[in-house]
């Protein structure tokens, strides 16, 4: 991990990258924003054009340092450091180790895969909006994933199962957490 940000080989500027069979270990990631002038042609107004850097390598690993402003990633295992603004994340093991998420990160975990968040804190930065999306169409905001304690303190292995049978398994888990020694046992109910 401390290579790929050492190496410097940082992509930026709507790159796109593919490797077939393979590894890719980059530095920094960063895409393209251009303020425009309106399409419409309105005085005084622009749009933010997004040019997406891509780095995919769907048999292999993807390693790199901080990821920035409109980047999509697609690989079978990404290990990364920080995602902020417009970042998409593809992969069946996706591991962050920085401190920082922002609200318009996506990922998307593919079946029988799982994704890790390995802040030492308490993981004020991951923010909550962000989403994880399920093959089978699914979605979880990460501040419900918070709230499971699966994020801070070193974080622990989501999967793909534990995410798509959440609702199932904290019904369950909230029928067995009954108390034996309840009120209605001690006044004789």
């Amino acid at each position: 991990m401390i290579d790929s940000i050492r190496n410097k080989y940082d992509i930026d500027g709507g790159a796109k990258i593919t490797v077939d069979n393979g590894d890719m270990e980059v530095g920094s990631v960063r895409g393209k924003r251009q303020r425009v002038e309106d399409p419409k042609g309105r005085v005084g107004m622009t749009t933010v054009r997004e040019h997406f850097s891509e780095l995919s390598a769907p048999n292999g690993k993807i390693v790199t340092g901080d990821v920035r402003d409109t980047v999509k990633l697609d690989a079978d295992t990404i290990i990364t450091l920080n995602l902020v603004d417009n970042i998409k994340v593809t992969g069946k093991n996706i591991l962050v180790y920085g401190t920082k998420v922002t609200y318009d990160v996506e990922f998307f975990l593919k079946k029988g895969g799982k994704i890790r968040f390995y802040d030492q804190g308490s993981g004020f930065d991951i923010s909550d909006d962000s989403v994880v999306n399920l093959e089978n169409g699914k979605k979880i905001k990460i501040r419900d994933l918070k709230r499971d304690k699966l994020i801070s303190l070193g974080g622990k292995d989501i999967t793909y199962d534990y995410i798509d049978d959440r609702e199932n398994i904290k019904k369950s888990a909230k029928k067995n957490s009954g108390n034996k020694f309840g009120f209605g046992k001690m006044f004789h109910k």
